[in-house]
């Protein structure tokens, strides 16, 4: 089974830039960053709530209740 590289944070910001402006399709973004849509999706719920923080890593990332409820 053949792995593919993990993407940078400048990767994976870019990519969700390209689809919140409306350049690429979701499924476009999900395929150029080798996740599956459903993750992608993840990341630019993740992007809209913390920036490009959310692409760092984090250990115990607490959410207030407001947000978990919109999830």
């Amino acid at each position: 089974m053949q792995y593919k590289q993990k993407l940078s944070i400048e990767q994976k910001v870019e990519i969700v830039q390209e689809y919140l402006k409306g350049q690429i399709s979701m499924n476009e973004a999900a395929r150029r960053s080798g996740v599956r849509r459903q993750s992608f999706d993840g990341w630019v719920r993740n992007y809209e709530a913390d920036g490009v923080d959310a692409f760092l890593p984090h250990k115990n990332r607490i959410y207030s209740l407001e947000l978990k409820r919109q999830l």
